[in-house]
């Protein structure tokens, strides 16, 4: 998902089991499967000038919980 953009999307149902995020783009109004993987993804990113959010490549792991 390298460079993806994510912004707005509803991944509510979908399956991040072993995503790799790093440099993925996403906003305040994407929709995570759970508030853990949001928090995991909020704590590995860094907020742009354009209000998006960017995954570091550092952070990109699939540690985030599988499910909740």
């Amino acid at each position: 998902m390298n460079r993806a953009d994510l912004s707005g999307a509803n991944l509510t149902h979908a399956n991040l089991y072993r995503a790799n995020f790093a440099g993925v783009f996403w906003s305040e109004q994407t929709q995570w499967p759970t508030r853990e993987w949001e928090a995991r993804l909020r704590a590995a990113s860094e907020l742009l000038l354009d209000g998006r959010l960017r995954v570091r490549m550092e952070g990109a792991s699939d540690s985030a919980p599988a499910h909740a």
